[in-house]
């Protein structure tokens, strides 16, 4: 099996993905509607875009920690080159970092009530993130 690592073949390969979780995604919620039963439902659970610790979530995990390596590949470019900017992209690599473990272990979920009462949101800012 050969892999095409040009950018197109990378953007095919990432459609591809999409396409597949989208297609799971309708034929779980198909079998749990029509069919039902636990191994439906736990098929919905596993392929449910909306849900949480799940399939669709783990490649959304390992999309945001893959930018997180791209912009690390561009910051050690850009100190071989000697360029300034380094810092910068370090920085953005570490925020990305950050929201593949927010997206992973679900942080922000936690933090919802605590950030509420703290700063006694409501109305349209009630989830205050």
């Amino acid at each position: 099996m050969r892999f095409n690592l040009t950018p197109a073949g990378i953007f095919k390969a990432l459609l591809a993905c999409i396409a597949g979780l989208a297609v799971m995604h309708c034929l779980a919620l198909v079998a749990e509607l029509s069919i039902g039963g636990k191994l439906m439902h736990f098929m919905w659970q596993l392929f449910d875009l909306n849900g949480e610790t799940n399939i669709p979530t783990l490649f959304s995990v390992f999309q945001l920690l893959a930018c997180a390596g791209l912009l690390m590949l561009i910051q050690q470019e850009s100190r071989f080159a000697r360029r300034s900017e380094g810092y910068y992209w370090s920085a953005l690599a570490l925020v990305f970092v950050f929201l593949g473990v927010d997206e992973f272990c679900q942080l922000h979920e936690r933090f919802i009530g605590p950030v509420q009462r703290l700063l006694k949101t409501s109305g349209a800012l009630t989830f205050a993130w």
